[in-house]
């Protein structure tokens, strides 16, 4: 699981970096306004919040995808939107024209204009974001532009690595990729005063546990 990527951009397009770490050169899918505020910083040490993505590009065909953001915040956010059905890794990130925070409050007060403006979403497709997500964007709501670093950096890191703890877990436990990363996107926006890796498995299980047996009394 790859939740982190430090080196030196070496070139940035619309929508894409390119870092090079060791000996390794790495193309990491970032939002539109991420890319243009890295151009400035090319031949610059740069850190990003990543994500690994399996994608089919064909029948029988599969290509590896990293995604990367400039916040843990940022990249919770994204792993928010995917759980939305339908809306997959590529299209969420095409979302990320607006800052996190004014996205998620838009969703918030349910204002479909505003997200129907985002790339790719349209009316209906706003009001299905609604629906899924009011009241689970609501700790992203203040979320401001990048981090400055210094201790924000240190933060950043110490969730990052939390992380990728919990999404060990789950991988080892059996739980596809994309569920896992839904699973901890959404205990993260439920429960965001958890910042230990046991406590988010324990609280992961326990609403899986909760839904399991919600819907084995609907089925009695």
């Amino acid at each position: 699981m790859i939740a982190r990527i430090e080196g030196v951009l070496q070139e940035a397009g619309a929508g894409e970096v390119l870092v090079a770490v060791g000996g390794l050169t790495y193309q990491v899918l970032v939002p539109e306004p991420t890319s243009r505020r890295l151009a400035e910083r090319i031949g610059r040490p740069v850190v990003l919040h990543t994500l690994y993505y399996i994608q089919g590009i064909g029948v029988g065909a599969m290509q590896p995808v990293l995604l990367g953001f400039e916040t843990p915040a940022e990249r919770g956010f994204f792993q928010l939107l995917t759980t939305v059905d339908g809306l997959g890794p590529r299209a969420a990130l095409r979302l990320l024209t607006e800052p996190v925070g004014r996205i998620a409050r838009a969703i918030e007060e349910g204002d479909a204009a505003f997200l129907a403006r985002l790339p790719g979403l349209g009316r209906r497709r706003s009001q299905e974001v609604i629906a899924r997500l009011r009241g689970k964007a609501a700790p992203y709501a203040d979320e401001g532009g990048p981090a400055a670093g210094g201790a924000g950096t240190a933060a950043a890191a110490a969730a990052d690595e939390v992380d990728e703890e919990v999404l060990t877990v789950l991988l080892q436990l059996g739980y596809g990729q994309r569920e896992a990363q839904r699973m901890l996107a959404e205990t993260r926006a439920r429960r965001p005063d958890l910042r230990d890796a046991g406590q988010l498995i324990r609280e992961i299980f326990a609403r899986a546990g909760a839904e399991r047996a919600a819907r084995r009394g609907g089925e009695a």
